[in-house]
Order: C-alpha cells, then sequence, then structure tokens
C-alpha cells in the first residue's frame, strides 16, 4: 500500500508534470540509444551484453533461492554469495577475450567460462521444483555462453601449436558407421560411391574368400550388377585387381657381392744399426779392406762382410768400387 503523504505528493499537478518530463526523457535516451547501436557495425555486441545481463541474473537467483530457502544461510553470506558464479564467469570471459586479440585464440580461459557455465547449470538444476523449470534453468547458462562463444571465436581461432584433436568425434562416428558421407556430394555421387564399395568387396571375398560362401556372393554380385553400368564394373574390377599387386610384383635383382680377399702385407724389417755403421765406413773408406771397414764401425769382420754383400746388391747405383776383402788374419 502507498503511504497517504507519498499518495498525496503524487496527486499534486507539478510532481505528475516532473514524472513525465522523466519519463519522456528516458524513453527518448533509450529511442537514441537504439539508434546509435543499430546503426554500428557492431549491433550484436549490444543485445549480446544484454542477453548476458537477463541470463546472469536468471543464474544468480538461483543461487539465492538455495542459499536463502534451502540451506538458510544468512543474509550476509547470502548476499556474497548471491553473484559468485557471475562474477567468475565475468572474469574468464574477460581474459579470453584479450587473450583471443593478443594470440588468436581464447586460451584456456574458453575452457574455464565453460567450466564455470556447467557448474552454473548444474546448481540452477538444483533449485528447480519441476521438469520445466529444471530444464529452463540449466539450458540458460549454457545458452548464454553459446552465444558469447560464437561472438568471440567466430569460426576464425587459431590452433596452438601444441594442440590436441580428439580420436572419437561425434562426426568420426557418423562416417564410421556411415551416417554422413565426407565432403558435399550429391545423392547420386554418394549412391554410385556406395553401390561400387560394395561390389568391389563382393568382387574380392569371391576372389578370396570362403569357397563355400562363394555361390551366395557370386548371386548376390550379379544382383548387383543389374544396377551398375559398365564404368562402375570397371572400377569395381580395377579396384578388386590391386588386391594382388604384391604377387605380381617381380622381386628386386639382388646382385652378388664377390668376396674381398685380404692381401697380407709385406713385413718390412727394420734395418741394423750395424749396417748403418757398416754403410758410414765404407762412405769414408771406399777403398779400404773388409778389416779395416770392420775395425771402423766396430763389428766383427763376418758381419761386415755380410752387410758389404747386401750393399753390393741393392747399391748397384753407386759408382764408387767396393773394398776388397782381406784375409781374416789382419785383424788383430
Amino acid at each position: 500500500m502507498i503511504p497517504e503523504n507519498l499518495s498525496a505528493l503524487v496527486e499534486r499537478r507539478e510532481v505528475m508534470l516532473a514524472g513525465l518530463v522523466v519519463a519522456v526523457a528516458f524513453l527518448v535516451w533509450v529511442a537514441r540509444r537504439v539508434r546509435k547501436i543499430a546503426r554500428s557495425e557492431r549491433p550484436d555486441d549490444a543485445l549480446s551484453n544484454v542477453v548476458m545481463m537477463i541470463g546472469l541474473g536468471w543464474s544468480s537467483e538461483a543461487v539465492w533461492e538455495i542459499a536463502q530457502n534451502r540451506l538458510h544461510f544468512p543474509l550476509g553470506l547470502t548476499l556474497l554469495l548471491f553473484f559468485v558464479f557471475e562474477a567468475l564467469l565475468s572474469l574468464a570471459m574477460i581474459r579470453a577475450k584479450r587473450h583471443m586479440r593478443d594470440f588468436g585464440w581464447p586460451g584456456r580461459f574458453g575452457a574455464t567460462a565453460w567450466t564455470v557455465a556447467v557448474a552454473m547449470s548444474g546448481i540452477a538444476g538444483i533449485a528447480s521444483h519441476s521438469l520445466a523449470e529444471t530444464a529452463l534453468r540449466m539450458l540458460i547458462p549454457l545458452l548464454v555462453t553459446k552465444q558469447w562463444w560464437d561472438g568471440l571465436v567466430g569460426g576464425a581461432a587459431k590452433r596452438p601449436a601444441d594442440a590436441s584433436t580428439w580420436r572419437w568425434t561425434p562426426r568420426r562416428l557418423l562416417l564410421a558407421i556411415g551416417a554422413v558421407e565426407p565432403g558435399e556430394r550429391d545423392v547420386q555421387t554418394v549412391h554410385r560411391e556406395r553401390l561400387t564399395q560394395q561390389m568391389t568387396m563382393l568382387y574380392h571375398r569371391i576372389n578370396h574368400g570362403s569357397p563355400r560362401l562363394r555361390r551366395r556372393r557370386t548371386a548376390r554380385l550379379a544382383r548387383l550388377s543389374l544396377t551398375a553400368d559398365d564404368s562402375i564394373i570397371g572400377e569395381v574390377r580395377q579396384r578388386g585387381d590391386r588386391a594382388l599387386w604384391f604377387h605380381t610384383a617381380s622381386p628386386a635383382t639382388v646382385v652378388p657381392t664377390p668376396p674381398v680377399t685380404k692381401t697380407p702385407a709385406k713385413r718390412v724389417m727394420p734395418r741394423p744399426v750395424s749396417a748403418e755403421k757398416v754403410a758410414k765406413a765404407i762412405a769414408k773408406m771406399p777403398a779400404a779392406p773388409v778389416s779395416e771397414i770392420a775395425a771402423k764401425a766396430g763389428v766383427s769382420v763376418s758381419t761386415a762382410r755380410r752387410h758389404l754383400a747386401v750393399l753390393r746388391v741393392t747399391d748397384a747405383s753407386r759408382s764408387g768400387p767396393l773394398p776388397a776383402e782381406t784375409p781374416a788374419q789382419n785383424v788383430a
């Protein structure tokens, strides 16, 4: 009920005129704001912000319902928890937008935003009283996050260098069971490719499968051939013959490598020291007898005679005469 003093104040003419002026001014401001947004390059940003405010307010009401009516928290604690999920979601969205602007992809902040949105959806579903209310409360946070994500990424996000890919995705599962086709192809192309694959598989099993089932498979292949044209049959025959490529391929010619025989290296004996001494003595006294050369080199006469015989064979280029041999009695 309106208090009597406030009711009397509202009934006054000047108050009514002032309220009318304020209302008209507010409507004019709203109209100009809407017109400005409509003429801007991204009018969807303002509408997205409005939708975000409504969605966050709806989720906040669910937290209030649980904290105040279910858990019976005091008013101060309820006010603290009233906007906690919304603050976390807004913080993750702001960081993801900044990371998208700097690096070209939302980073881990995008995953954080989705995590908070899923948590908000679960909490909102707990605060519901019926199945319809549960579905409504759980869908709104997810849809709000989805429209924000579409506006942020828009299909142009870069993948990081260390990004991973799911091995099994809904699209790959549908491809595995044959529910969808890769790429964009018309119905006729899909039908021809499927017929070719079926006939190729039957052709391969007839040639390489069990002999017990060959008659049944031959009849089925003949039935499918009635709906196929010559190009399909040629493609089936070509694909089926590919299964024999490793049988018809000629093995690589192996060139025998002759065994490598190792020739033992000749052992070079070092020249004895006595031979060097005899050679030096001969160079100094080319006409001296063997006894004097042996005495000069400090070796015995037999050793000097042996080295002289070797030098006589190897040193054929020397022009000087070799020393004459003397009897052994000249040696002291």
